[in-house]
């Protein structure tokens, strides 16, 4: 009853700390691809991910790989290095909704800290004696753990050598995507109109256009949003848009509209 059997002889965890167990189910960073363990057998969740993480991915250090699971928002955060020894970048997975993210932070480690107590009487000793209401740091929201004791709160060892709150507000993003169009139209892009479920403080975009993949790619020139579109004007069968956002963003569609060239 103590044998144990083999669940696969080509599959494995790249690294001790890339492992999560999240209710029945364990997920790691394999060698080539990224997993989810039942008990039974190990199953790929990185189709359409893994090519871009792999090829960012520094090889040579894999077995740096560090992951920690936020249970409250059902997500796992893989921290792992890109051009050097140090981990730079991060891969994120919500395992509800099966998507991902990404976003680039250089640490050291990563834990999950708790926090202690603040009574009346610490209070002081946080932010002094003379502090009045309207003067606490406004990176402390009103409901954060920060207030509340014994609360697990995910945080990484800083290069600084400091436990900080793996949290706050984004900065900015950007993203570029696939080709739109076919072979035997040409087109011509008058206007891009996002979809928003976070709409950033201001986006830009910068057209390009091909009249075969693989061939020539012509660029045009960056502009900013008008009103609820971006307005472009460029000719070819094929289509891509490179956007960049400042603050938080969260994005569901990006709309082109294409016309046949040569059409009303």
């Amino acid at each position: 009853m103590w044998q144990f059997q083999c669940v696969s002889t080509d599959i494995g965890c790249s690294s001790h700390e890339a492992v999560v167990a999240a209710g029945t189910v364990h997920y790691f960073v394999g060698d080539d691809d990224i997993y989810a363990f039942d008990g039974s057998r190990p199953v790929s969740i990185g189709k359409g991910v893994k090519e871009w993480f792999f090829a960012r991915l520094n090889r040579t250090y894999i077995s740096s790989i560090r992951a920690i699971h936020d249970r409250v928002n059902s997500r796992i955060y893989w921290f792992y290095p890109t051009t050097s020894a140090a981990l730079t970048s991060c891969l994120v997975y919500h395992y509800d909704t099966q998507r991902w993210g990404a976003f680039d932070l250089t640490i050291t480690d990563v834990l999950e800290s708790i926090t202690s107590a603040i009574t009346y009487d610490t209070f002081a000793d946080k932010f002094g004696t003379s502090i009045q209401y309207d003067q606490i740091p406004t990176d402390i929201s009103y409901n954060s753990p920060y207030w509340n004791a014994a609360t697990p709160v995910l945080s990484y060892i800083s290069t600084a050598d400091k436990i900080t709150g793996l949290s706050g507000t984004a900065s900015g993003a950007s993203m570029t995507t696939g080709w739109y169009g076919s072979e035997d139209t040409v087109t011509v892009c008058t206007r891009v109109r996002p979809r928003y479920r976070t709409k950033p403080s201001s986006a830009t975009i910068t057209p390009a256009a091909t009249f075969d993949l693989g061939g020539t790619v012509r660029y045009g020139a960056t502009s900013s949003i008008n009103g609820d579109r971006f307005d472009v004007l460029q000719a070819g069968r094929y289509h891509r848009f490179a956007l960049t956002f400042a603050g938080g963003v969260e994005i569901e569609a990006l709309v082109p509209t294409l016309k046949p060239q040569g059409l009303e």
